[in-house]
């Protein structure tokens, strides 16, 4: 955790001398730069260490649940998923891989192609979403004091993926004959924050 943050660290003084002018702050940047700062953040929110699973659960649910307005849904699900223990598998792991990339890379690819697939017509400058259509590539990309949103769609299709990882984990403990007591404190907080 410590190095990954010190990483996003760097990021962020690497990122600023390119997109700032003498006069304006990171800030500035709007939804990319709050949630970077926001996941940092997020590295190191941790449960009670006296305290019960479902106090724990409900411990870091609140803490979670107070990044949640600078964080996407679907970042705050897939980070819970790295402390997990290897039973409860990620929803990357459950994607078809194509030949010479990663479980992760290809998540990602079928996460962007049905943001893409969203809709045919071009997002245009200055749409609520704050993307705009790069020039003549079809690509999109975030200009300087956007709010970051997550398409309600692409948060429906992550949240059925992270659902359908659960119910795997779930089947798995039962076909072991362990019960409900079993299951991992990240399988209780996932299901305690898909509400």
């Amino acid at each position: 955790r410590m190095r990954l943050a010190n990483e996003l660290a760097q990021f962020e003084l690497s990122v600023e001398p390119l997109a700032l002018s003498e006069n304006t702050k990171l800030a500035r940047l709007g939804g990319p730069y709050t949630e970077l700062r926001a996941l940092r953040q997020l590295l190191f929110v941790e449960a009670p260490s006296d305290a019960d699973q479902a106090t724990s659960v409900e411990a870091l649910a609140s803490q979670i649940r107070g990044l949640g307005h600078s964080l996407r849904a679907s970042t705050i699900w897939l980070s819970v998923f790295a402390d997990a223990p290897p039973e409860l598998r990620s929803p990357s792991d459950f994607v078809s891989v194509p030949r010479g990339s990663s479980p992760e890379q290809a998540y990602c690819d079928q996460v962007d192609a049905v943001e893409q697939s969203l809709s045919s017509e071009t997002v245009q400058r200055g749409s609520p979403s704050g993307l705009a259509a790069g020039p003549g590539d079809g690509l999109a990309y975030l200009q300087v004091g956007t709010k970051l949103a997550e398409s309600p769609v692409v948060k429906t299709h992550v949240l059925g993926q992270v659902s359908a990882a659960l119910d795997k984990y779930m089947q798995l403990l039962s076909g072991a004959s362990q019960g409900a007591g079993a299951y991992c404190l990240q399988y209780r907080l996932l299901r305690a924050l898909e509400d």
